[in-house]
């Protein structure tokens, strides 16, 4: 037990003693710990716990006071505490004895032992201690206990005795090795130590150093007689306390009459209960006869304006000349004896690399610079200044340095270095900050620039922003992290309003405030300010500003000068950036018409496929991206038109034109042919075409129109020169054929009994067809069953088969399939519920069923048999005509008999119908009553050789037209050749037929308006609302009464004003024209809701006579954009501004983005780290662990883990990561966050090593 756990304790017991924790002190804690400590182990409430804790306490408090006292008083207090000590030790004793030695007892009696063992100083004493105390127990114990506890003590005695022997014996050996070590260090110091009493100055002791240095011999009297004489001179009155010294440099003569400067510093230590003084002296002769020697050439230097300075090997200046005080502003004192570099300015230093190069030159291995060589040396005010070096070595190692002060010779070179520099910048500067940094260190080698800040002026949307700065406490640069704001009144609006630099004092600024030219508000105000307009092309761009909150007059015109060179060069760099941005705004802005335009747009390469196709040509062809860009345009193109639009398209490639159009017909993807206007141009560099851009507007519904309205007019036109019903009949169904493409078609007409007989009316498109026709003939006359002709006669609708071969029923199915048919359409030809016919249309080309097709089949049908009808009616009419127009006076029609164009007789009708009266009437020629031009040829018309009916426009009296109808015959009239010519007015009827045909388009079109998602309106051309749609109301909440009639602006927002009131404008010069707008427009609500516009100038159409305007409601859709740019500009600043490093990897691991902080924890550029694979940022022993973790990471099966990261530099850096995945650009992706914890890691070490100390303790308590 002795040797292992007592003699642990007692040697870190000596130690902390050795470690200047005084006896006293140790003891006192000991004392306080263990006052609470008997508590807890006997009685609280017993009188023997009550007299040990008076007895700890009244040793306590005599150790206190002792440790604070000296002299007698300790002495005093030290035997105040052995006596307390010894009661205690009596006591303890006594109270084991009488308690059978139990547990409590004996740990209390230990604890006292323990004490005693430390407190007294000698073996002697514990055995005196120890007999004294069986001495006492006996004594107690006799009157207590029974004569059992007599040997029971001395046994007890005798271990505790030899117990304590040896702990002293422990302290002894171990305070003696200490002695020794001490000694040894003493005795070995390279400098002379003296230990002497602290009262009497009498030396005590001296090392083996102090003999070397005073002489051969060691005489202490004499050298006390020395030494004392230096002491009291160099302490003079002076007493010196507990770790406090005094220094001097003194001039000692040695025990053989030899002098030396010596350089004595003289400590308060205490040597057990004595007080002493350390004096060391340290040999400076050498270093005192260099400086005697430099000051001897003090004279001549301060004759020449050359600084000098000389230093030891170490970089310990030695001497410095009077002009290096001059030039630098030190005292001498403060340069002697301190490092060269400490008075180097910038971050330039590099102190290493001065070492080296001192201690080789002072060494010999390597020569002084030749050459003369810049420092920049910071002066006693903070300043720095240029000095042009010289250097040289003396035959003892000094380094000497020769130097002039060069401010403004460097001045000039920087700023020419600056101008040339910046120049540079501004045309291989990556990125606007890296310019900006440019500028500002580059003004920052010329000028001292303690607030600097950038500043660009948007004059579009009247904007300052200051993308770069630096702040005068921390002078840390930030990117694009400056606040922007509206122009006001600032101090930097005002200087770029002026456009000229502007050099101003604290006072001259507050005197523009007094006068409302600026305002300054709470800021600061600088004492001095310059600021220069960066000007490109005598536009203002922005603003280059220093400022100095604490010296007037910091800038002059020099540094005004240099800032304004510098700014010409910023402006054009600004410009440049700012033409970019306006070029990235502008692409961004085609990117949204491009995806958001109402017309298909796609580049096509060549020779070859799409390239990029929009979403509007996707739903107009019903294919998706995906799908589009693996067809070729040619596959989407109708069979009939593959050909349409190729020698447009060779003479582009020949570069004849650069563009066309064309109407051609394409396949959907769900088989039905729509119709497009396909606009193709080329885009050409050097010559050659890169891509062609193809423009496919959806005009589908138009043509269908426009074919039905064609259709139908041509029906009219044609059939209205029909002789016979046959002929309409015919002429009827070769117009349909011809306009929807069919290759064969025939008419079966029904006789009385509602049975079809063939009619030999048919139409083929080529003349192979005709063996068809005969072959369909010989079928149907053999009276095979067709079901479909008898199946036309039941029924009023009209039946498509898309697939032949489905068509079972068909009595030719075979012969039709033969022949290539692939489709067929019958169209039941009724009057009312009289079946008259049906017509049959075939076609070798599989047509889908189309809603147009059977609006434009039944209203074609119905045409023709109205035509047919007709003609059945005038032909029986003029049969009737031709019996009775000789012999009716009364007729309706008017009869005039006429002879080379002079009417012989007329009756009244015909006088009637002209309204003239029949005398009046014979006296003008037949052609004066014709309205169309060339009469004559239409009098040789109507008096043509075969009798038909002619319409044509007649001439009344008062010269207004009327509709007529005609119908001449040979005759005779006297005798002579004459022809008779009969005349119907049939202007109400044309009328009629004109309001039904204008009710059909007039309710086709109302349909379209009050159904359609967009407000049309139509513009006079006084800007009145002429018309607006019933779908106003539901879009703007808007009666479309109350609009009609008001100005069409009224309706706008008043911003917009100018710009539609420009395209209007614009419109009227080119009849026909169209543009498009977005604008808003007023709800009824209040609101504003944003719209697409667009007007057509039809002033020209007699139908219009107006500009037609339609407007789409895009509100939602800006909407959304503008809160998904929101959204994004959130999570940017977010992502940019978070304090950890954030990444954005893809699923192979790949970084995609990363924030600030990351770029900052790898020492990296965000260009340099994305690209990368996330194991590239680790060190490189472990990045198959990493590759295998982001595995699980990606997979979700980890999400937080710790680990380290590597910059660049190789700094290794502890970070906790926590990883989340999300959605990224149509693909899965995780956010990587990685936090530094260095701090966290350093405090738990901390943690950790405190409590293995603290288990440590307890393990061996």
């Amino acid at each position: 037990m002795k040797g292992s756990f007592l003699k642990r304790n007692y040697q870190l017991l000596v130690r902390s003693i050795g470690q200047e924790v005084g006896m006293y002190q140790l003891l006192m804690v000991l004392a306080i710990i263990s006052i609470p400590a008997y508590r807890a182990i006997l009685p609280a409430d017993s009188v023997d716990s009550m007299w040990v804790r008076w007895g700890f306490m009244l040793y306590f408090v005599s150790v206190l006071i002792a440790s604070i006292f000296s002299g007698k008083v300790r002495k005093v207090l030290r035997y105040i505490s052995h006596f307390s000590m010894y009661a205690l030790a009596s006591w303890a004793g006594t109270l084991l004895i009488l308690n059978a030695f139990s547990l409590p007892y004996l740990t209390a009696f230990f604890v006292v032992i323990m004490f005693a063992g430390i407190s007294f100083s000698s073996t002697r004493s514990i055995l005196a201690f120890s007999f004294f105390i069986l001495a006492f127990s006996l004594v107690v114990t006799g009157f207590y206990g029974a004569p059992i506890f007599f040997p029971l003590s001395v046994l007890v005695l005798l271990i505790i005795s030899s117990l304590l022997v040896g702990i002293r014996v422990s302290i002894q050996k171990e305070l003696g090795r200490t002695q020794d070590l001490m000694g040894s260090i003493y005795k070995g110091a390279p400098d002379a130590i003296f230990l002497a009493d602290a009262s009497t100055l009498k030396i005590l002791d001296g090392n083996d150093a102090a003999l070397q240095m005073f002489g051969g011999q060691y005489q202490v009297d004499r050298l006390h007689r020395e030494i004392s004489g230096w002491l009291r001179k160099i302490m003079g009155d002076r007493h010196l306390i507990k770790g406090e010294s005094i220094r001097d440099v003194v001039e000692i003569r040695t025990l053989e009459g030899e002098t030396f400067w010596g350089d004595i510093a003289v400590a308060h230590v205490e040597v057990g209960s004595e007080i002493r003084l350390l004096v060391r002296i340290s040999d400076v002769s050498e270093k005192k006869r260099v400086e005697e020697t430099m000051r001897l050439s003090d004279y001549i230097l301060q004759k020449i304006d050359h600084l000098v300075v000389v230093a030891n090997a170490d970089a310990e200046i030695i001497y410095v000349s009077p002009s290096v005080v001059q030039g630098l502003g030190y005292s001498a004192d403060e340069l002697l004896g301190q490092a060269w570099w400490e008075y180097r300015a910038g971050s330039n230093s590099d102190v290493e690399g001065e070492k080296d190069y001192l201690r080789s030159c002072a060494s010999g291995s390597l020569l002084p610079r030749s050459e003369p060589y810049d420092q920049l040396m910071e002066s006693r005010g903070k300043e720095p200044q240029w000095v042009a070096w010289r250097d040289a070595v003396t035959n003892d190692g000094l380094i000497i340095r020769v130097g002039t002060l060069n401010n403004q010779e460097r001045k000039n070179s920087l700023v020419r270095n600056a101008i040339f520099n910046i120049a540079e910048a501004s045309t291989h500067a990556k990125n606007s900050f890296e310019f900006y940094r440019k500028i500002y260190r580059e003004i920052q080698k010329v000028i001292d620039t303690p607030n600097f800040y950038i500043a660009v002026y948007d004059p579009v949307e009247n904007i300052v922003s200051f993308p770069f700065y630096t702040d005068v406490v921390n002078e840390v640069a930030r990117e694009r992290t400056g606040k922007q704001r509206k122009a006001g009144k600032g101090l930097t609006e005002f200087a770029i309003g002026n456009k000229v630099p502007l050099l101003a004092s604290k006072q001259e600024i507050l005197d523009l405030e007094t006068q409302g030219l600026i305002k300054i508000g709470g800021q600061a105000v600088p004492e001095s300010w310059l600021g220069v307009p960066m000007v490109h092309d005598n536009r203002v761009v922005g603003l280059i500003t220093i400022q100095d909150y604490s010296k007037p007059a910091a800038f002059s015109t020099d540094e005004l000068a240099l800032v304004s060179f510098i700014a010409n060069q910023g402006a054009q760099f600004v410009n440049k950036l700012q033409q970019d941005e306006a070029l990235k705004t502008s692409e961004e802005r085609f990117r949204t018409i491009y995806n958001q335009a109402a017309v298909g747009i796609a580049s096509v390469a060549p020779h070859g496929g799409f390239i990029q196709v929009n979403q509007r040509m996707c739903d107009i062809f019903g294919y998706s991206e995906e799908e589009l860009l693996r067809k070729m345009p040619k596959e989407i193109v109708h069979p009939l038109d593959i050909a349409v639009g190729n020698e447009d398209l060779a003479r582009i490639h020949r570069g004849e034109i650069d563009r066309y159009s064309k109407e051609k017909r394409y396949m959907h993807k769900d088989g039905r042919a729509i119709y497009a206007l396909l606009n193709v141009s080329a885009f050409r560099e050097d010559g050659e075409i890169k891509f062609l851009i193809a423009v496919y507007e959806d005009i589908t519904e138009k043509k269908r129109a426009q074919e039905e309205t064609q259709l139908l007019l041509t029906l009219s036109t044609e059939l209205q020169h029909a002789k016979t019903a046959r002929d309409a009949l015919f002429m009827g169904m070769v117009s349909i054929a011809i306009h929807g493409g069919w290759d064969y078609g025939e008419i079966w007409w029904a006789d009385l009994g509602k049975k079809l007989c063939y009619c030999d009316c048919y139409y083929v498109s080529s003349g192979e067809l005709e063996i068809f026709h005969e072959a369909s003939r010989d079928i149907i006359m053999g009276q095979e069953p067709d079901y479909p002709l008898d199946w036309g006669l039941h029924n009023t609708l009209i039946s498509w088969e898309e697939d032949l071969s489905q068509m079972k029923a068909f009595g030719r199915q075979k012969l039709a399939l033969s022949h290539g048919f692939e489709s067929y359409v019958l169209i039941a030809l009724r009057e009312g519920d009289t079946p008259l016919g049906v017509m049959v249309l075939m076609s070798k080309t599989r047509y889908p069923k189309s809603e147009n097709h059977h609006r434009l089949f039944r209203a074609s049908g119905s045409q023709l048999i109205s035509v047919i009808q007709r003609k059945l009616a005038e032909s029986a009419q003029r049969e009737s005509e031709a019996r009775y127009r000789t012999i009716s006076e009364a007729a309706f029609e008017g009869i005039v008999i006429y002879r080379n164009g002079k009417m012989l007789e007329v009756n009244t009708a015909f006088a009637r119908i002209f309204d003239y009266e029949i005398e009046e009437i014979m006296q003008k020629p037949l052609t004066a009553l014709i309205y169309e031009e060339e009469s004559d040829k239409w009098l040789k018309k109507i008096s043509g050789e075969v009798a038909e009916s002619i319409e044509f426009l007649g001439r009344k009296s008062d010269g207004s037209a009327i509709h007529l109808e005609a119908m001449g015959q040979e005759s005779t009239w006297q005798g002579e050749p004459a022809h008779i010519l009969a005349i119907r007015d049939i202007t109400n009827e044309k009328l009629m037929e004109e309001a039904r045909e204008a009710a059909r388009i007039d309710a086709r079109f109302r349909a379209y308006v009050q159904n359609s998602s967009e407000i049309i309106q139509i513009i006079d051309k006084d800007d009145l609302i002429a018309y607006t749609s019933p779908s106003v109301s539901r879009i703007l909440g808007r009666n479309p009464e109350e609009l009609v009639g008001l100005n069409y602006l009224n309706q706008y927002h008043t911003n917009d004003h100018e710009l539609i009131e420009k395209e209007r404008k614009k419109l009227m010069e080119v009849p026909g024209e169209t543009s498009k707008s977005q604008l808003r427009m007023l709800h009824v609500s209040g609101d504003w809701r944003v719209v697409q516009t667009s007007l057509v100038n039809l002033m020209d159409d007699p139908l219009v006579q107006g500009i037609l305007l339609s407007s789409r409601d895009i509100t939602d859709v800006v909407n959304a954009q503008k809160s998904m740019i929101e959204s994004e500009e959130r999570f940017r600043s977010l992502f940019t501004h978070s304090p950890d490093a954030i990444f954005v990897e893809r699923e192979d691991g790949i970084i995609l983005d990363v924030n600030d902080a990351g770029c900052k924890l790898h020492e990296m550029t965000r260009d340099e780290i994305v690209g990368q694979h996330i194991a590239d940022l680790a060190p490189e022993e472990d990045r198959e662990v990493v590759m295998a973790t982001f595995k699980r990471l990606f997979k979700g099966e980890v999400n937080y883990l710790e680990g380290t990261s590597v910059s660049r530099n190789g700094k290794v850096t502890p970070v906790e990561i926590r990883v989340t995945v999300i959605q990224f650009e149509d693909a899965k992706a995780i956010i990587l966050q990685a936090r530094d914890i260095t701090e966290r890691r350093k405090n738990e070490l901390v943690l950790k090593e405190s409590e293995e100390r603290f288990r440590a303790l307890v393990e061996h308590a």
